[in-house]
Parts: C-alpha cells; structure tokens; sequence
C-alpha cells in the first residue's frame, strides 16, 4: 500500500497499490437505442463502481471503517450538479462543492457512497479521480430511471 495516498494519481497507481491487475477493470462501451438512450446504464454503473470502490480503498489506506460503528467518524463525497460548475471540460456541471459536517441532522438514503478516514481523503479522492466519481454518479442514476 501506498504510505502517503497523495502518490496516488492515476487508476494504473491505485491498481498497482493495491495488488490488482488494471485490466480486471474495464469500461464497457456505451450502448444506445435509436432514440440515442443509453441501454447499458447498468454495466456502466457497476464498472464505475468497482473502480471507485478500489479507489477509495487505496485512499484510506490502513484506515479500516466500519459502517455499522456509529461513534467512528467517516467522511462521504457529495457533489452537486450546478451551472457555476459548468465548463466545456465539464459539462455536466459536476463539483464537490462544499465541505461541511452536521452533527443536529439524521438523514436516511439508499445508494451508493464509498466512505472516507478524513474529509482530506474525500476530497482528494473526487478531486483527484473525478472521471470515475462522475461517471459511477451518472450511470447510477440512469440505471435507476429505467
């Protein structure tokens, strides 16, 4: 494992960290109907997946969390789709924009979110494999319309 998770810059690295073999984490090409909807959103999603949750694995490091331990502090990504984020590199909008924590608020969800030692790791890792983070997001979304 990588000692200092800032090393980490590249999927290839996370892989390589990680004692695992790049190609057993392939990207399948988007399919599409004739109304140019995507058909595979499903597929996509879970390669996106795998990736993240290596990803997230190799930023944590040592750090073992435990989702069930609720006196362990973990730190999720939560990005929102904005119109300031909004480049030609970026059209989607996509943007970690705000870091924050709320100790008086309990909120209940179902889906995806890999998890975190410190807000440091988070926003690194989304900062850093943002490609993925997007995607996984995207393709999650889509697979849950259908």
């Amino acid at each position: 494992m990588a000692t200092n998770y800032r090393t980490l810059t590249t999927f290839e690295q996370v892989c390589t960290d990680q004692g695992k073999d790049q190609s057993n984490y392939p990207i399948p090409a988007v399919q599409t109907d004739a109304n140019g909807v995507t058909t595979n959103s499903e597929e996509l999603a879970l390669a996106y997946l795998r990736r993240v949750k290596l990803i997230e694995k190799a930023v944590n490091g040592d750090n073992k969390l435990d989702i069930a331990n609720t006196n362990q502090y973990k730190w999720g990504v939560w990005a929102w789709v904005n119109e300031q984020e909004k480049t030609e590199a970026n059209p989607a909008g996509f943007g970690l924009s705000f870091d924050g924590c709320d100790y008086d608020d309990s909120v209940a969800g179902l889906g995806v979110r890999p998890l975190f030692a410190d807000d440091d790791r988070a926003e690194y890792a989304f900062k850093q494999f943002q490609e993925e983070f997007e995607q996984m997001m995207r393709y999650t979304a889509l697979w849950m319309l259908e």
